[in-house]
């Protein structure tokens, strides 16, 4: 139950974030996207959020988690049906600095699985766990095997020539996702 509400009242806070990013956004004359790439999609919040905010042509949309991945394919069919003009692609695959095979933690709270090693001495997790995980559940995370590619490597197999914006949300593996941009910045 205490999980239930510390989760609901996250949201509320990234609700007041995330309208301040749009209002900054729109002012800035962006109202529309050719290419939207979303990296850690998760279930699919971020496609949600960006399209009803913004018209987007193309949203492609990554999620290396097996688990959240199933939910996110189910979501796919209600963004379809509910937003006939986007091209949606989502891809079961981690992006990060090299091709590789790696594993990743599926956390309880899903939100919050990640590539990266995890500090169970660290302050944050310390607090983290008193408010999200029970005391019965020692274990707190399932590996899963999973693919890592480079972004350059994505952006030139699907002959992407441009990218309008780039979301990253990936429990502290951004950089790795950028560096695996190689020369592509400019795009």
């Amino acid at each position: 139950m205490i999980k239930f509400f510390i989760l609901n009242l996250l949201k509320i806070f990234d609700y007041y974030y995330q309208k301040k990013l749009f209002n900054f956004l729109k002012k800035k004359g962006y109202d529309s996207f050719e290419i939207f790439f979303d990296i850690g999609a998760h279930k699919g919040e971020s496609i949600k959020l960006f399209l009803k905010n913004f018209e987007i042509k193309k949203i492609f949309s990554f999620e290396p988690s097996n688990r959240n991945f199933e939910t996110l394919s189910r979501n796919l069919k209600f963004f379809i049906k509910r937003y006939k003009n986007t091209e949606i692609k989502i891809e079961n695959l981690a992006l990060g600095s090299e091709n590789k095979d790696i594993i990743i933690k599926h956390l309880s709270e899903s939100s919050s699985s990640t590539i990266n090693d995890i500090n169970i001495n660290s302050k944050y997790f310390k607090k983290k766990s008193l408010l999200l995980y029970t005391k019965k559940n020692n274990e707190f995370y399932k590996e899963e095997n999973t693919i890592q590619m480079k972004l350059n490597d994505y952006i030139t197999n699907n002959k992407i020539q441009k990218i309008d914006f780039l979301k990253i949300d990936t429990e502290g593996y951004e950089m790795n996702v950028l560096l695996g941009l190689d020369n592509q910045f400019n795009k």
